[in-house]
Formats: structure tokens, C-alpha cells, sequence
């Protein structure tokens, strides 16, 4: 076992040295709306009026299909503040793990993480959060994802209220109103500092998932944003629109792939690194060329007004170059049509 495991350790030095100077590309889960009008305390927050959200454990699962299949390093995580202010952590950790695909997450704690990294470690660490702004954490040890792996995002906190009274309510943003069908929810555990809360082995709570982020280093990657609209200001509503982003190298060549459904099965391509994640009966491509001097191809999409597309999922997912890897698939993305 010992000499299966070192390679994969001095790969992931040897990428992490040659590749982190390089630009990264982002990945945002579910979407990368930065106006949603729910938060979370529980991750990184606090509130003002109560004290059992200051020392918390939280896990959320990252579906494969949402990541790149094929592998790459994870440089940095990235979250999205509800309020603007500045937060002093006694302890903040976070813990990656691979996770066989297509399961959900227990209610035990160390059944999610089989294979765990730390990759974020702080002591007495201060962070200045700005509200509804894609904020990126830098990994301490970057992370290799394998390529067909779920990921799960283990996150344990204190915070010392006496010594550093909450500045307002800390919180960031989750996926919800409306919250997305059909995502895996976030396991957690909560208490007072001292509580005991950091160390539990099992869950007692559940949440809709946070936002997440992650920065991947020379890898494209595809990005979906949308302002709030229709009847009901949801996202992705009729009669609304939003961006499909690919993401790459300056002047790289892309294509941009649009269906309505995911594959039962990622599907190789000969030559090409990666899978494709889409249905192949309803994909169709629908740009290509190359990308702009900031290494990103964008097309508006408009949403009729028609209530029959309420419900409709639209997957997405591009192909470019990677410097390491050549030609690549990226990741999957998708939206819900809302009313």
C-alpha cells in the first residue's frame, strides 16, 4: 500500500510547484450567482444574539459530474459572504476527501471521509469577508481530485466571542430560495465553544448546500451566472437570461456544448482528456472558436417566456486546452428553468 500511495504524493508536489504560478480557472456550485437572498451560519458564521454556532463541524459532497473528469489540482476553495465584515477564527480547518460517486453522505462523520486531506489549516486566523463576492481561500496543501471521485468538503471552526465580539451576522450563501432539487445535502453539527461541537463524530443537523468554489490550476472550466427576474425574482426564470462562461487559456481554442440531461455515464472521447457528461441525444454544439485575452467565451442566453419550460434542466459543458494536458473536456454544469 505505502508504495501506491507515495507517487501519488510527489505528483501532487511536483504539479503543485509547476502549476501554481499558472493561472487558475473557477468552478462554482451550483451556479455562480452571487445574489441569493439565503445564508448559512454554520460554515464559517456567527451570530450576534446566540453562541451555538461558534465551534461547528460541516460536511457537503461534491458530485463528480460537476468536476473535472479529467483530474487536476485544486489551488484554492472559494466562498460567498452574505454580509461584509472581518471575522477572527481560533481554529478553521478544511478537509477534502475523495468518495466513491453517485452516493449521498452519511450521518457519521468519518464514513465521508475515507481518504481525507487536510488542505486548509489556521490558528487564530483573521478573514475580511465582502458580501456577495466570490472570495477564494488558498489551499495550504493544493488538492489532486482524481477525475471520477465525488469530493467532500469537511469545514470545522471556532469562534471566541469574548475575545473577538461578533462584528454582525456572519453567514454565506446557500443554495436556496428556490433550493435546487435533487443536490446532496450537507451534513452538520453545532454547539458553543467548548462545546464539543469541532470533535463530533455524527451529525446532527442537515442543510441545503453552501456555495462553493474551487480554483483549478490550468484546467478549463464552465461557469453559468444569472441575474434575478420573472414573477417570483428567482434565477434562470422565463423570461429572464443568464451567461454560460467557459473558462481557459488566453487565445485557446474552445467549443461550447449545450443538452437536456446528463449522461447515465461519463462517455471517453479517444484523444480528447476527460469525459463528456452529457446526453448525447439532445447535445448540441453551440460555439466554438477562441477564446478572448482573458481566456473566457461567453454567450447570453434568453429564457422565453413560456411556463412550459418551468422545470427544465439545461446542462452544459465545454472543450479547450490545457497546457498540461491538451485538449480537455471540462467540467458539467446545469440549471433549473424557474417560474
Amino acid at each position: 500500500m505505502r508504495s501506491s500511495l507515495v507517487p501519488a504524493s510527489i505528483a501532487a508536489l511536483l504539479l503543485a510547484a509547476s502549476l501554481a504560478a499558472q493561472t487558475t480557472n473557477p468552478i462554482r456550485y451550483p451556479q455562480a450567482n452571487t445574489d441569493n437572498s439565503t445564508g448559512q451560519i454554520i460554515p464559517f458564521g456567527f451570530s450576534t444574539s446566540s453562541g451555538n454556532y461558534d465551534e461547528t463541524r460541516w460536511q457537503q459532497l461534491i458530485p463528480a459530474r460537476y468536476l473535472p473528469s479529467s483530474g487536476g489540482l485544486i489551488m484554492g476553495m472559494e466562498v460567498l459572504s452574505q454580509a461584509t465584515l472581518t471575522a477572527t477564527y481560533p481554529s478553521l480547518q478544511i478537509t477534502f476527501s475523495h468518495v466513491p460517486p453517485g452516493g449521498t453522505l452519511s450521518t457519521t462523520f468519518a464514513a465521508n471521509l475515507p481518504a481525507p486531506q487536510v488542505v486548509y489549516a489556521k490558528i487564530n486566523h483573521t478573514i475580511s469577508w465582502t458580501a456577495r463576492q466570490w472570495q477564494t481561500l488558498p489551499l495550504d496543501f493544493p488538492f489532486l481530485y482524481d477525475g471520477s471521485s465525488d469530493l467532500v468538503v469537511e469545514i470545522q471552526k471556532t469562534f471566541d466571542r469574548v475575545a473577538t465580539p461578533p462584528p454582525g451576522l456572519g453567514h454565506h450563501q446557500t443554495d436556496g430560495d428556490p433550493s435546487r432539487a435533487g443536490l446532496p445535502v450537507a451534513r452538520n453539527t453545532f454547539g458553543t465553544l467548548g462545546s464539543g461541537a469541532l470533535a463530533r463524530t455524527a451529525a446532527t443537523s442537515s442543510s441545503v448546500p453552501m456555495k462553493i468554489g474551487f480554483r483549478f490550476a490550468d484546467l478549463p472550466t464552465f461557469t453559468l451566472r444569472g441575474p434575478r427576474g420573472g414573477a417570483n425574482s428567482r434565477v434562470f426564470a422565463i423570461g429572464g437570461n443568464f451567461d454560460a462562461t467557459l473558462n481557459g487559456q488566453p487565445f485557446g481554442v474552445f467549443g461550447s456544448l449545450i443538452a437536456f440531461g446528463w449522461a447515465a455515464a461519463p462517455i471517453p472521447i479517444p484523444g480528447i482528456g476527460g469525459s463528456v457528461m452529457l446526453d448525447l441525444v439532445s447535445t448540441t454544439a453551440y460555439a466554438s472558436g477562441t477564446l478572448d485575452p482573458s481566456g473566457v467565451a461567453t454567450t447570453n442566453w434568453s429564457i422565453p417566456s413560456d411556463p412550459t419550460l418551468v422545470g427544465t434542466l439545461v446542462v452544459f459543458q465545454g472543450i479547450s486546452t490545457s497546457a498540461t494536458l491538451g485538449l480537455v473536456m471540462t467540467n458539467g454544469i446545469d440549471l433549473v428553468i424557474n417560474s
